[in-house]
């Protein structure tokens, strides 16, 4: 398996097929502690972790300390233009229907920066290691697939570019 962070194979350390992880197990996972102070990150419960150096995502934790088994994890993927915004939306909204484009990932608006926020909720509590690190994996993946893909829907005005995936405009 290749890390997305580094592109060099990764060493786990830990077992991966114990559950009942946190937040703090999930970074210690993730090989982060040369990059990071785990101790402040899972006191504070944030995070941001830049990937294939240039795609910032943030992880935070809800709850305090061992309790810290959801993760809300977000990026943004790219700036909504002023042309074309209806068609954007309409095509993200159907994009992430249930999540079943998206694994299980989801778009969002922040309107105050006109960007656009792709997100997931990860339960880590019934999750091994290897789940949890190949959740991560699977959402910057995405996310990189999102953000390439996000411009052709506003140049374009449609999502029929992308193999496999067909809107009710694009029919």
């Amino acid at each position: 398996m290749r890390s997305v962070m580094s592109g060099h194979p990764t060493v786990y350390e830990h077992s991966l097929h114990e559950v009942e992880m946190n937040f703090a197990e999930l970074l210690a996972a993730l090989g982060l502690e040369a990059r990071l102070d785990l101790k402040e990150a899972a006191k504070t419960g944030s995070c941001t972790i830049q990937f294939d150096e240039s795609l910032e995502v943030t992880l935070e934790a809800e709850g305090q300390d061992d309790a810290q088994t959801v993760v809300q994890i977000q990026a943004t993927i790219g700036n909504v233009p002023v042309s074309n915004r209806e068609t954007i939306f309409a095509h993200l909204l159907q994009i992430h229907l249930f999540g079943l484009a998206t694994a299980q990932s989801h778009f969002g608006y922040d309107p105050k920066l006109e960007r656009v926020i792709f997100f997931k909720t990860m339960m880590l509590e019934n999750q091994t290691r290897q789940e949890a690190i190949n959740a991560l994996e699977s959402f910057v993946n995405q996310c990189l697939h999102w953000r390439h893909f996000l411009p052709n829907i506003a140049e374009h005005g449609n999502a029929s570019g992308h193999p496999g995936l067909t809107t009710q405009q694009s029919v």
